[in-house]
């Protein structure tokens, strides 16, 4: 994988929130293509939270969560040593120390656009995500 820079890349984990098919079919079924694509590459886990809708817009919710509790328990399980966290959410600060703390690397890839200075300055380095590199991180058709 691109991302991996020559490391040997174990697993990919892929976190999100169906859409609602009743209100967007459209997009439920590009989605649900999408999904099947992820579950055809090899070594990539999808893993669902779900939306909310409040105030006329939708949350997604139980995915933060769950990213933070697989990267501890796979950071104390010494299943681990470099953690690649894909997000531009500053939250996710202090399972980032606690990562650290346990002697591992962690990593912050997004686009610069939007990006938490201080998730990125939390981390062990920054990936800038490109338009190149996300062409190379999809999965194939």
């Amino acid at each position: 994988m691109e991302l991996a820079k020559g490391r040997n890349l174990i697993r990919t984990y892929y976190y999100t929130a169906p859409i609602n098919q009743k209100d967007h079919p459209d997009g439920y079924k590009k989605q649900q293509k999408f999904f099947q694509k992820l579950h055809n590459t090899n070594s990539l886990t999808l893993i669902l939270g779900r939306l909310e809708k409040r105030d006329g817009t939708y949350v997604e919710k139980g995915v933060d969560v769950a990213i933070a509790v697989d990267m501890l328990s796979m950071a104390y399980a010494n299943a681990i040593d470099v953690f690649y966290l894909v997000s531009a959410d500053a939250d996710f600060v202090p399972v980032v120390n606690e990562i650290k703390r346990l002697g591992k690397k962690i990593f912050n890839v997004t686009f610069s656009r939007g990006a938490s200075y201080h998730l990125r300055n939390t981390c062990d380095g920054y990936v800038k995500l490109s338009d190149a590199i996300m062409k190379n991180c999809l999965p194939s058709t």
